[in-house]
């Protein structure tokens, strides 16, 4: 009888048919087993065929392999001076920033225990207006660690505004001074306060 069992019968056998092959002896069970050694190994190959053909898209994030590490370090190479936005010349203004209540679990806070500075420029009526953030920091004895106001003119670590920010990614498409141009506005009018007019938006091709 097991020289009648299907490719089909081999891969879902069940114990009486395995019973089957091994009451008749060990040829039988050899050649079962060589016989499901193909078969796994035509089953995998046909899965990894179908793996390669089919798009990204349409396998599940689970299945996919660990992302490879980028090689390259990101930043400048090493023995390379630091470049960064130099501070403004002045300071328009200044703010306080303090807390009430802990923002993350809404219990009450000690008094101010650390403070730090955070200056953000901002454009106001073609003028660049820069204001410097004195955050203080507070104790939760609930959250048992320091909590600061969260300061929501701009992005975390960010030293211009949303509104500033998207008129240097937006203004190459308007006018043709350029990305590049828009970028150092800040550095090269800071000391007046003022910018210059931008020319009008180029109409549409």
């Amino acid at each position: 009888m097991t020289r009648e069992l299907t490719d089909k019968d081999l891969l879902n056998l069940t114990p009486e048919q395995a019973a089957e092959i091994y009451a008749q002896g060990p040829e039988a069970v050899a050649w079962a087993l060589l016989k499901l050694r193909v078969l796994a190994k035509a089953k995998a190959a046909a899965e990894a065929a179908g793996e390669v053909s089919k798009p990204s898209s349409r396998i599940a994030p689970y299945e996919k392999p660990a992302a490879k590490k980028g090689a390259k370090k990101r930043g400048q190479k090493a023995g390379r001076k630091g470049e960064h936005r130099r501070p403004p010349l002045r300071i328009d203004r200044r703010e306080e920033h303090t807390l009430a209540c802990c923002p993350d679990c809404g219990g009450p806070v000690g008094p101010s225990c650390d403070e730090r500075q955070r200056v953000i420029e901002d454009i106001e009526k073609s003028t660049v207006v820069t204001t410097e953030h004195t955050i203080h920091s507070h104790y939760c004895p609930r959250c048992k660690k320091r909590v600061e106001p969260r300061v929501t003119d701009a992005l975390p670590k960010s030293t211009i505004t949303d509104g500033f920010a998207i008129l240097r990614a937006t203004a190459p498409s308007f006018s043709p001074v350029g990305f590049t141009t828009i970028s150092d506005t800040l550095t090269l009018f800071i000391a007046t306060g003022k910018l210059p007019d931008l020319p009008p938006p180029t109409p549409p091709g």
